[in-house]
């Protein structure tokens, strides 16, 4: 693999060190909130609890562990130490210590170090019993780690030290590595849908290690993202670990590079390398650059919607039918390569929803259809699979299918792809509350209706203060949605219409008030577009808000999501800067204003 690093490189770099720390030291500098990851390379967390428990026992048998790669930057103002190589081990240290996992059935004493002992006194960590020897804990406690921290300007230089380190790692699935900084449109592109399906997603790049846990894999439901719930296992497409080594990244892949370039994208792990940039030979670069051209004339937004939309009616489609795509598309079949057997019911599915315009009109119908839909076609077993023979397969499932399709009044993708995207803002919103806010809608429950220009006025001011949350970031107002119940208890009585329920939140809609304010759905969207437009946000907050604004449907209601990204400096609405404090939305003063403007500094 050529290198992308010129000689020139060393100038991106200053102050390489490498230290030792004890682990007590480095669980301190973890409870700071220190330690953040870049989700731009970074893989998942994905070692299980033997995986951990292993690395507790080297501490303990005082054999050495590999050195810890860090880079030093800033995450939203503050020094931060961003994990280049050693993500796994450090969530499997802390994690230990906090009471997540035992060893051999015992639990780390929390009395052992100070600021384990302060969580305990505030209440933060609870002590699990039985209790580890206090001998064990001070070994633990004061095993020393060696960290390499070197600083860098550029985003590039990091992503392929991160690539270096990790393209050869004997531990890495083949899809880890091609993914290790891989950082191309396509290689974003499956990263993003990934995690949409998975339900792992954030608004930044940069999270928390202390957070990652919430938004990574766990075999229980008590933190994190169940893998038995995914979408992949649930419905029978893949088996644990199969997720874990993202092979649903790699289906994801295979799915997008034949929508892009039909029956000449086959499907092998050489042919994705070559995508991922990984070349052995010439023609591997021509085949990574005819994929790009193609993305770039599809459109990278565009793709991830009909994606979304595909995804999003099949899942529906399940759900209504009671069953998962193995036991009903499979039947009495092994289900070991029911992962073909999914690509080519997605993209028939892609062909009539997107391409042909139409929408499924007999559920019931359809289902009988897909029913042991895998034995009326033929997959050859194997590593490679042909793009002609994939094509094959498509067509015939089409035309088992579309007689079960109608043809789609409203063909607009955007708005109907975003049940799992929806489903994904009211998750993340509990981990990341600065970047979301919340409102039932612009209907005036206190005074007996009429538009509410005090509630208007604040949702322009949380936008501008989302906008003013740090480079890179990514902030979201959800109009439709009430986060208690008493206000959406409210609005039924109001509107005599039931809410829907979701991951704590209350979906009201804006149905109703678009009815009782402008007439219809239609006139509503373009009376508050308007109002935005008119509004004194700032002209490229305005712009930015306007060209992401989505009126989507979900839930059988409208709601209205307003996307907000930062303009690279500090923005002011009114002459006042906002700023988010947790969920709520203040005026900054003082030094709040300094601190705003030194965040784009």
């Amino acid at each position: 693999m050529a290198s992308k690093i010129s000689a020139k490189s060393t100038e991106m770099t200053t102050a390489l060190s490498v230290r030792q720390e004890n682990i007590q030291r480095v669980y301190n500098d973890y409870n700071a909130g220190k330690f953040v990851v870049n989700r731009r390379y970074q893989r998942k967390l994905v070692w299980d609890v033997e995986d951990k428990q292993s690395l507790i026992d080297t501490i303990l048998k005082g054999f050495p562990i590999p050195l810890f790669l860090l880079a030093r930057g800033k995450y939203v103002g503050t020094d931060c130490l961003e994990i280049i190589d050693g993500m796994q081990r450090l969530n499997a240290i802390f994690s230990f210590i906090n009471q997540e996992f035992s060893f051999e059935g015992d639990f780390f004493d929390l009395k052992t170090m100070v600021e384990s002992q302060d969580q305990l006194d505030k209440g933060t960590l609870k002590q699990q019993t039985p209790v580890m020897s206090r001998d064990n804990c001070v070994k633990i406690a004061t095993y020393t780690i060696a960290i390499s921290e070197f600083a860098s300007s550029k985003e590039e230089f990091i992503d392929e030290v991160f690539r270096r380190i990790n393209s050869n790692g004997k531990f890495l699935s083949p899809q880890e590595v091609r993914s290790a900084g891989a950082v191309s449109p396509f290689a974003e592109l499956v990263k993003h849908l990934a995690q949409k399906i998975r339900g792992d997603v954030s608004t930044t790049d940069l999270f928390p290690l202390q957070k990652m846990p919430e938004i990574s894999l766990s075999d229980t439901s008590q933190r994190g993202i169940h893998i038995d719930k995914t979408f992949w296992v649930a419905q029978g497409i893949f088996v644990r670990q199969q997720v874990r080594e993202s092979r649903d990244e790699e289906i994801i892949a295979d799915i997008l590079a034949f929508i892009l370039m039909g029956k000449e994208a086959r499907s092998a792990s050489e042919v994705l390398d070559d995508y991922y940039g990984i070349h052995r030979y010439e023609a591997g670069e021509s085949r990574k650059v005819q994929l790009q051209e193609a993305l770039q004339k599809y459109g990278v937004e565009k793709l991830q919607e009909h994606f979304l939309y595909c995804h999003s009616t099949l899942e529906k489609l399940m759900g209504d039918l009671g069953k998962s795509f193995s036991d009903l598309a499979m039947k009495d079949m092994a289900a070991a390569r029911a992962a073909r057997y999914y690509q080519c019911v997605f993209l028939a599915f892609f062909e009539l929803l997107v391409r042909g315009s139409r929408t499924v009109g007999d559920a019931n119908k359809l289902g009988k259809v897909l029913s042991g839909i895998g034995q009326r076609i033929t997959i050859t077993p194997g590593g490679k699979w042909s793009g002609t023979e994939r094509e094959t397969n498509v067509n015939i499932v089409i035309g088992l299918i579309q007689s079960s399709f109608v043809e789609n009044p409203n063909p607009d993708p955007a708005s109907t792809s975003w049940l799992t995207q929806f489903s994904n803002l009211l998750k993340q919103s509990k981990l990341e509350q600065p970047c979301y806010d919340f409102k039932q809608g612009f209907l005036n429950l206190k005074q007996g209706g009429g538009f509410d220009e005090g509630c208007f006025e604040g949702v322009l001011q949380t936008v501008s203060a989302l906008a003013n949350q740090g480079p890179k970031t990514v902030g979201y107002v959800l109009i439709g949605v009430a986060d208690k119940k008493t206000t959406a208890d409210r609005h039924t009585t109001i509107s005599g219409e039931a809410y829907a329920k979701s991951d704590g939140h209350f979906i009201t809609g804006i149905d109703f008030e678009a009815k009782a304010i402008s007439g219809n759905l239609d006139k509503y969207q373009q009376y508050l577009v308007q109002r935005i437009k008119a509004s004194t946000l700032e002209d490229q907050v305005k712009a930015q808000v306007l060209n992401d604004i989505r009126f989507v449907s979900v839930y059988d209601k409208h709601c209205l999501v307003m996307k907000v990204k930062d303009i690279g400096r500090a923005t002011h609405y009114n002459n006042q800067f906002f700023i988010r404090a947790g969920a709520n939305t203040e005026e900054a003063k003082g030094t709040d204003i300094v601190n705003v403007a030194l965040r784009f500094s």
